[in-house]
């Protein structure tokens, strides 16, 4: 009964691996990216995880439209990327490219995408987005990229005026009113349970066969010392 209960975990163990080794698989797990390490995949292992990595974010002016590019060499399997006014509120409509797909947070509900899918996406990646009609003043872009689970980058948030496409670093630090998600949740430890749910479903089951094994277990010890003493 022991054997049978470490191949059991060890097979539950093994099928949950790939689920947190990439990223989440149908798109980011948080709405924020400050909020990556809480809601999201945790604390990151890459080097210079919170300026970027060598990652960055371009913008350029096409026609009525920005072109928004993510650039840096090493391919990643998710993205998270997404616009604001000056106060903190998500602003405009992304045009959604194959592989990706609108996040649902609070806001517009154009102005936020994710991936669709954990397949490598090749850098640049680019986005075209459009200004709400009749808006004014710079608009910021936020994102992540993410390269494997452990390994995410916050790229350094970037300022563009919607007229010319013409772009710079922001240093401003901008409020935040756009981070929840469409219930109006923040996170915390229903996000982590969110997130982590089937782990903690097979940690539960693997805890339940553990239990059962060690009763059936000792049930067969007792019945076997009862056999020997019958046959004394």
């Amino acid at each position: 009964m022991a054997n049978l209960f470490v191949k059991i975990s060890l097979f539950l163990l093994v099928i949950t691996i790939p689920f947190y080794v990439s990223a989440f698989p149908t798109g980011a797990g948080t709405c924020d990216v400050d909020a990556m390490a809480t809601q999201g995949h945790g604390q990151s292992s890459a080097q210079g995880f919170s300026t970027g990595g060598g990652y960055a974010i371009t913008t350029t002016k096409s026609g009525q439209q920005i072109s928004i590019s993510i650039t840096g060499g090493k391919s990643v399997e998710g993205v998270l990327i997404y616009t604001l006014d000056s106060k903190g509120s998500r602003i405009g409509t992304f045009t959604v490219p194959s592989g990706y797909q609108t996040k649902s947070c609070t806001g517009s509900s154009g102005s936020t995408l994710t991936h669709t899918n954990q397949n490598l996406k090749n850098m640049p990646i680019n986005f075209m987005w459009a200004p709400p009609s009749g808006s004014s003043g710079n608009v910021t872009v936020r994102a992540i990229v993410v390269q494997n689970f452990a390994n995410w980058l916050k790229l350094q948030d970037v300022s563009f005026d919607p007229s010319s496409g013409t772009s710079s670093v922001s240093n401003v630090t901008i409020p935040q009113s756009g981070s929840t998600g469409s219930d109006g949740s923040d996170g915390g430890i229903g996000s982590w349970f969110k997130n982590y749910l089937l782990f903690v479903i097979l940690m539960i089951i693997v805890i339940i066969l553990y239990i059962v094994s060690s009763v059936t277990e000792t049930m067969l010890r007792n019945q076997r010392a009862k056999a020997k003493n019958y046959r004394n």
